[in-house]
């Protein structure tokens, strides 16, 4: 009896090992800004909710990209961005989070709000204050 509950423990904790850690909102927030600095707008998608908002904030990065020649796009990607994240507030299930950009001569403070969808954290909005 005493092997057989080793086995169950050992199976158990072999499982649990298994499963991919789930990711903070400070994670998720530092790859969807990863992707939309790349204008990959298939893995910013994949990490933003199904709302309203989410959606339009997605076509309105597929229209700035539409907008800009090769070489502005090349010179977008390959610029220094100057990231300070904070810590990730979370609520049940929302969280918001401040990054600040120091561009150039000022300071842009992006709020972003998340909620967590399907067991998830997910990019729902966000506000950017210049």
């Amino acid at each position: 009896m005493r092997y057989l509950y080793l086995l169950a423990l050992s199976c158990c904790l072999f499982i649990s090992a298994c499963q991919p850690p789930e990711k903070t909102p400070e994670a998720v927030v530092k790859e969807y800004l990863t992707a939309i600095d790349n204008f990959d707008t298939a893995a910013a998608a994949a990490l933003m909710t199904d709302s309203e908002a989410a959606r339009q904030m997605l076509e309105n990065m597929k229209l700035y990209e539409g907008k800009m020649s090769p070489e502005a796009k090349t010179e977008y990607r390959n610029k220094k961005r100057n990231y300070t994240f904070g810590k990730a507030v979370i609520s049940g299930n929302t969280s918001s989070m401040l990054v600040t950009n120091k561009d150039a001569e000022f300071t842009i403070r992006i709020t972003f709000n998340l909620k967590q969808q399907n067991g998830e954290w997910k990019v729902d909005n966000f506000s950017a204050d210049y």
